[in-house]
């Protein structure tokens, strides 16, 4: 089933979301309260009211409502990994979570998995993902991401936590599993997905900690091209012969040419 789109903020929602009936389509339960803000309607009469009319009672009301968030709009996601992580590779920016924080390659420090409060791998600058998960290249992370409390049968939270350099935090979380959940069987299809999906994003992570070393490292001067010895020989050679440099000093130049 096609997922419900807001005539008004273009928002999708979900089958369990409150939706209002408009004339040209359905409202999120936030557009919803901006046009009760905006303008009194009587229960059930939103149907005779189109987008573009509510639109210009909500701007009116609240001008920043709609506002355009230009980074965000400028934000283009070319890789996602479910509802957990967005990578604009083409500006070198990720997203955590729909709609979530922004940030650049550059502002990544370190990332680390969590599960229960335990730290089960770390990766981020100045080194490759830990614990035996990388293979076959950087970021590639393969093979299980396991508790080393084995005897655990249930895992109550798993999350990567992201250290970055942000103006709205410097501690982002992705979660996998919520302490919410009370509990979620380690041989469940639901862990199995969220570890999945947690490899899936250390791996992607990994690499964009990769790029930004490559973005860091020092430039190395390429060697100066060798001197074609012969060439210069024959060169001050004939400037000796026209007179322009006398035999000494061609017989220096010959010497430091030669390293006599």
């Amino acid at each position: 089933m096609a997922k419900k789109v807001c005539a008004i903020c273009n928002k999708e929602m979900g089958a369990l979301s409150m939706k209002t009936p408009i004339k040209d389509g359905v409202i999120c339960l936030d557009c919803f309260g901006a046009v009760n803000k905006a303008v009194k309607i009587k229960p059930g009469k939103h149907k005779e009211y189109d987008a573009a009319s509510l639109m210009d009672y909500i701007k009116a009301e609240s001008p920043d409502y709609l506002a355009v968030d230009a980074d965000r709009a400028a934000f283009v996601a070319t890789k996602s990994i479910e509802k957990y992580l967005f990578i604009d590779e083409n500006n070198k920016r990720f997203m955590v979570g729909k709609d979530g924080v922004i940030c650049d390659y550059a502002d990544l420090i370190a990332f680390e998995l969590l599960e229960d409060g335990e730290s089960i791998t770390k990766g981020g600058l100045g080194g490759a993902v830990v614990g035996g998960l990388l293979a076959g290249g950087v970021g590639s992370v393969v093979g299980a991401v396991v508790s080393g409390k084995k005897s655990k049968s249930t895992c109550e939270a798993m999350d990567i936590k992201l250290t970055v350099i942000s103006s709205v935090s410097d501690t982002l979380y992705i979660k996998f599993i919520g302490w919410a959940e009370k509990g979620c069987k380690t041989d469940s299809i639901h862990y199995r997905y969220a570890r999945d999906n947690a490899q899936k994003c250390l791996s992607a992570l990994q690499i964009i900690a990769h790029e930004n070393e490559a973005a860091n490292a020092p430039v190395v001067a390429a060697p100066a091209q060798a001197v074609d010895t012969a060439a210069e020989l024959q060169r001050f050679h004939e400037l000796m012969k026209s007179g322009v440099i006398t035999e000494d000093d061609f017989n220096a130049k010959k010497a430091q040419l030669l390293g006599l």
